[in-house]
């Protein structure tokens, strides 16, 4: 935010206020959150384009937690201080929260987040700033990022109003720079040997006599209206249960092939001598499968895939320990 002298009425209004106050004025206003290149659209295109991820379902803050004036009133970068008690602060909160990826626009964010040792999946990206972004963006054609970066061009079609109220070019060229940056940084890291625990933690409960994955399938029937509604399953809670650990970042491998992985599935050699990698590739099939076959899922569990995926985990971890 700018505390300078020019936005002095600005600073009025938040010393008028308590702190309590000065809180909950965020997000009050519909569709604005306060902070600029959020609220401006160019992170929204930018997280849409480049990370199958839902604007709405994001969470956007400023990495570092408090602002600072200079000794002349002048909008300053934070200093040091203020940096490291913001690595502190987001140390307890990324352990606590467990977020899927986390996104950095700019150096100071980078840092920050850096500095908390957080062994989550970590993004880069420039700062979308007006200065920044208007030196690069107006050497290229417009027409011409889109025809490269389609991503971009199918979100921007979907959400023109993100690309509005000036510098559209420079929202358009971010966006194309989050999703090169994606391309090239998108690994998953490697589970841990406590993760790895938890998921073979998983063998006996799912293999445990009597239990069916499905406890019922609802819908297959017709409405007043003639309209059949489509079956889907309702699947036991440990079932579910699985599958949301196994959707973990550390278990995904964001560059497999459904058809390699289902080959990879379906040779038993291959399922018993695989290494961890190449479990995250079919477990990635195990759980994404979901969302083109209702009972993907169940049927995985009864067709034994999952638990010899889970045993020659077991049988790594062992060798490990």
């Amino acid at each position: 935010q700018n505390l300078s002298s020019s936005n002095e009425g600005y600073v009025q209004y938040l010393n008028s206020h308590t702190t309590t106050e000065r809180i909950n004025r965020l997000g009050l206003e519909d569709g604005i959150i306060g902070i600029h290149p959020w609220d401006d659209g160019s992170l929204k295109l930018a997280v849409e384009a480049a990370f199958d991820i839902v604007a709405e379902e994001t969470a956007v803050s400023n990495a570092v937690l408090w602002s600072q004036r200079g000794n002349s009133n002048q909008n300053i970068n934070p200093d040091n201080d203020l940096q490291s008690r913001s690595s502190k602060l987001w140390m307890e909160i990324l352990e606590l929260l467990n977020p899927r990826l986390v996104i950095c626009s700019g150096n100071i964010a980078n840092l920050v987040i850096a500095n908390t040792r957080w062994g989550g999946n970590i993004i880069k990206l420039r700062l979308p700033s007006k200065t920044a972004m208007s030196r690069v963006s107006g050497m290229f054609d417009e027409n011409d990022l889109l025809r490269r970066y389609p991503e971009v061009k199918t979100v921007l079609d979907l959400h023109p109003e993100w690309a509005s109220g000036g510098y559209r070019k420079n929202k358009i060229f971010f966006a194309c720079h989050a999703v090169s940056t994606n391309t090239s940084c998108m690994k998953s890291r490697m589970p841990t040997s406590k993760e790895i625990e938890e998921l073979i933690s998983f063998l006996p409960k799912l293999y445990a006599d009597g239990l069916a994955p499905i406890k019922k399938w609802n819908g297959g029937t017709k409405g007043c209206d003639g309209v059949i509604t489509m079956p889907w399953p309702e699947y036991n809670k440990v079932v579910d249960a699985f599958y949301q650990v196994a959707s973990n970042e550390c278990w995904s491998d964001y560059d497999y092939s459904p058809e390699e992985a289902g080959r990879m599935l379906e040779d038993d050699d291959m399922t018993k001598n695989s290494d961890l990698a190449q479990i995250k590739t079919m477990l990635t099939y195990c759980v994404r499968g979901e969302h083109f076959c209702d009972g993907h899922w169940g049927a995985m569990i009864e067709g034994g895939q999952i638990r010899r995926l889970l045993q020659r985990l077991a049988e790594i971890e062992s060798k490990n320990a």
